[in-house]
């Protein structure tokens, strides 16, 4: 019978990259003074890369993997109205930031 363990430089390399995730977070948590610095950047935050994170959170890996499930199981018609969603929701959010943010 073979028996898999998880292995001494796995070790290393999961709690180098959680060490390296810690400093990252001690280094940007250092330039932060308010909660506008927070949660909007300061304001300093490009539409580009806003509409890049809007994006970016609406793929997560369960919705990477269920979008593709639903449409199979049931109607494909579902699976062209996530995908607009995700390509109109930036767009709509963007604006609504920058308007209520200025």
């Amino acid at each position: 019978m073979i028996t898999h363990s998880f292995g001494i430089v796995n070790y290393f390399v999961l709690f180098g990259y959680l060490l390296a995730m810690m400093l990252v977070g001690v280094y940007f948590s250092r330039r932060q003074k308010t909660a506008d610095d927070y949660f909007r950047g300061g304001g300093r935050v490009p539409g580009w890369a806003a509409g890049v994170s809007v994006f970016a959170t609406t793929l997560s890996s369960i919705t990477f993997m269920s979008i593709p499930a639903k449409a199979f199981t049931s109607d494909w018609t579902f699976i062209i109205g996530q995908y607009l969603a995700i390509a109109i929701l930036p767009l709509v959010f963007i604006s609504i930031f920058r308007f209520f943010g200025n």
